[in-house]
Parts: C-alpha cells; sequence; structure tokens
C-alpha cells in the first residue's frame, strides 16, 4: 500500500530497466564449403551454439515482434548450378520451426534476407526465441545442379524489426507520468528511426542510437516502435529504462 502526506496521496517513482542486445550466431562456415547435394540433407549442415535472448524479467514489459536476419556468402557457382536452397530451423526440424526457406540464385555475392515474426507470423518461433531460454540454429543447404561454394552463414536476431512501417515492437504497460530511454541500432546499411505510440499519439524520439522521450498521464500502455529504410536491415533494441511516476494508494 502506498504512504500519503497530509492526506494527501505521495508519488511513487519506480524504475524498469531491460538490456536485450541481439543474438549472433556468428560466421558458422570458417572456410569455405562446396554444397553439392541436390535435395534437403537429412542431417545439418551447420548448428549455432545456444543462444538465449533475454526475456523481460518485469510483466509489465512484453515483447510484441523479433525480428532476424540471414547473411550468405556465395563464392563460386559451378558446373551449371545456378539455384542454392537454404534453410534455417530453431531448435526442430519442421515447417513450424523454419525461420528462413531461401532460393538464392547467381551472381556469387553476399546475400542478405530478413524477417520480423510476431504472434501472428512465425508464432511457433516468435514465441520460442522471446521465452528466456536457449535455442539453435539448424541449417541445411542444397543445390539445382553441380555444387556452389559458400564462405558465410549468420544470423542474427532480436527485438526490434525489418521493415519500414511504424510497428510495434514492445509494450510498455505502465499507468503514469512516463519517461522512455532506450538504446537501438540496425545490422545493416539504412537508417533508424523509432517512435514511442500512447493511446494513439506518436511520439518521436532523435533519429540514431538513443531516444529519450518524456511523456504525461499514460493510462494504458505505451507502444515502442523501431524501424528503417532498408528491408534486410533488422532495426533492433539495446536497452531500455523506464521512468514511472504513479500515485500511491
Amino acid at each position: 500500500m502506498g504512504s500519503s502526506i497530509n492526506g494527501h496521496a505521495a508519488n511513487i517513482i519506480e524504475q524498469i530497466t531491460y538490456s536485450c542486445d541481439a543474438r549472433d550466431t556468428t560466421d558458422l562456415e570458417a572456410a569455405t564449403k562446396a554444397v553439392s547435394a541436390v535435395a534437403e540433407p537429412a542431417a545439418d549442415d551447420y548448428t549455432s551454439a545456444a543462444l538465449t535472448l533475454p526475456a523481460p524479467t518485469d510483466t509489465r514489459l512484453t515483447v510484441q515482434r523479433l525480428c532476424a536476419r540471414i547473411q550468405v556468402t556465395i563464392d563460386s557457382l559451378n558446373a551449371g548450378a545456378a539455384h542454392l536452397y537454404v534453410r534455417c530451423y530453431v531448435d526442430t526440424v519442421d515447417a513450424n520451426h523454419r525461420l528462413f526457406d531461401l532460393d538464392l540464385q547467381t551472381p556469387a555475392a553476399q546475400k542478405l534476407s530478413a524477417v520480423d515474426l510476431t504472434s501472428s507470423s512465425l508464432a511457433t518461433i516468435y514465441n520460442a526465441l522471446r521465452d528466456g531460454g536457449a535455442h539453435t540454429l539448424k541449417f541445411r543447404l542444397w543445390v539445382d545442379a553441380g555444387d556452389i561454394v559458400v564462405s558465410e552463414i549468420r544470423v542474427y536476431y532480436g527485438i526490434g524489426s525489418s521493415g519500414t512501417a511504424q510497428v510495434e515492437c514492445l509494450r510498455i504497460s505502465t499507468p503514469g507520468e512516463v519517461s522512455v530511454s532506450m538504446g537501438y541500432t540496425r545490422i545493416g546499411t539504412g537508417t533508424m528511426a523509432d517512435r514511442l505510440g500512447n493511446e494513439g499519439t506518436l511520439y518521436r524520439g532523435a533519429i540514431g542510437s538513443n531516444s529519450i522521450v518524456a511523456l504525461r498521464l499514460c493510462q494504458q500502455y505505451l507502444s515502442l516502435m523501431i524501424y528503417g529504410t532498408v528491408t534486410t536491415d533488422i532495426n533492433y533494441l539495446q536497452t531500455l529504462q523506464v521512468i514511472v511516476k504513479g500515485l500511491g494508494v
């Protein structure tokens, strides 16, 4: 129960913090690999270490959107090869746990792809990666003919988005007078931006890597949005600090 001063409710100030930098498989190909299988292999070509994205410890923070980016570098296509097929799974090799399903074609180059994960898109993986547990990414590669040499297989994922739209990535459910400070960054080449939504009103922070937004009288929840200008980038949250000034009872 809150305290009172001279019969009036006293202000209660709370701080909520969250550290949630993106996870990185690192480059799983230490040198080069010639892929020659002409159907999806039965065994994994690459397996990441177990990765853990921290879940919020305060129930007033809820993750609404994750983003993931894959980087595959093709060095050469040989003996009639034209397609490199890449599938990336999370924990289990089945359709519900398939994070990426790519058909990569000529020319030889670094190939990029990014996706968002929500309760309605890639939901099984979304629920797994935000649960605070350890998860393993598995990769299987094959070609249409000949062989294709690769020198990089890498995935990043975190709390944020890969798109250019203003979409909710994290929800802050706390009434009162609220100040939000966040650090965020991107993997890629585009420009990042953020918004903080408060019951239909959008507040803009500093475009760059950090933002501070002061709000008054949040009655239900705030929607944290991080987005960018290049759809193969991921723009993701690293740190969050919320200062809440509410009234005691």
